[in-house]
């Protein structure tokens, strides 16, 4: 007892010196030591704060060959759930799909990334364990997929198998036929251009129906469509993989983003020469699981009647 008294009033006499030392110092080096809280400040927000902030991102196109009679088609779009990853564990999905669930849409597409793989403090989860949380999603349409790079580098048969299961319709290289109110859509889903190398053109060439009004590809890499030719013009591209970049500074933009399309592609709309572009930044975190003003989102996707000159892009 009388050793740890002892201890205790060293612990306080170097903190009777310590903290007049610290209050020289900050008054000597007032730039320095704010430097440091900032620091400090940005670095909590990246790892702990933000990447517990789901953002819903609503967006509108607007075509010319949606008929006015037609009502608008809400498509919830999710993208790189790295179930396990932090900060997204069984209870965080079970939150995602009860928020895409209230949003009511009319279709679900998820482009790929189900697990994780290597993410610093990541649980790999296995996809009979959260395949049954991802069953509850809800569209009148359906929900379909493609499957991402880090799924195929697991075991992305396994995870065809269980999505299949949970009525969620697995498009890898192959197309669905639907129908809104009496405009067709053909949605084709184009395999992972970094692990399935898939030949775009002979995909194209097998499933684009030219007689449906609306044509939508769907993918989770971007850089697939680098290989489009002139004569191909979707109404709508589609992809997820990059994250945003996860780390997105002001003026100096993302420092590093994983695939061969243009940085330019890593988020939101680009009007390609193909036509328009959309990139979500997924939810969860692969390799280092920090995020800065890039938070995960999901976006609903609104699809309606051209009430403009040119067709509009939010």
């Amino acid at each position: 007892m009388v050793k740890l008294s002892h201890q205790c009033f060293l612990v306080k006499l170097r903190l009777r010196h310590l903290i007049p030392t610290l209050k020289n110092a900050f008054l000597r080096h007032p730039v320095l030591w704010s430097l440091c809280v900032i620091i400090i400040a940005l670095g909590a927000w990246s790892f702990w704060i933000e990447q517990t902030r789901l953002v819903i991102r609503t967006e509108e196109l607007q075509l010319a060959n949606w008929t006015p009679d037609t009502p608008p088609l809400k498509v919830a779009v999710v993208s790189d759930i790295h179930v396990g990853s932090p900060y997204w564990d069984m209870d965080s999905l079970a939150y995602l799909v009860e928020m895409i669930n209230e949003q009511q849409p009319d279709a679900i597409f998820i482009l790929g990334d189900y697990i994780i793989s290597n993410v610093v403090g990541g649980t790999y989860r296995a996809p009979d364990e959260f395949i049954p949380i991802l069953s509850r999603l809800s569209a009148p349409i359906g929900v379909f997929s493609v499957i991402g790079n880090h799924d195929w580098r697991e075991d992305g048969h396994a995870l065809i198998k269980e999505l299949q299961q949970a009525n969620i319709v697995v498009l890898e290289n192959e197309a669905a036929q639907l129908n809104w109110h009496g405009t067709s859509i053909n949605l084709i889903g184009i395999a992972d251009d970094g692990t399935q190398h898939p030949d775009l053109q002979s995909v194209l060439q097998k499933h684009l129906d030219l007689t449906s009004d609306i044509q939508i590809l769907m993918t989770h890499n971007p850089g697939i469509y680098l290989d489009l030719i002139e004569e191909n013009k979707p109404t709508l591209m589609l992809a997820g993989h990059t994250h945003g970049g996860q780390v997105n500074f002001p003026i100096y933009g993302r420092v590093f983003v994983a695939t061969r399309a243009p940085k330019s592609w890593a988020h939101g709309w680009t009007q390609t020469k193909n036509g328009p572009l959309l990139v979500t930044s997924g939810v969860g975190t692969s390799i280092f699981p920090v995020r800065f003003n890039q938070p995960p989102e999901f976006v609903l996707l609104s699809l309606t009647h051209q009430t403009l000159k040119k067709q509009s892009i939010n």
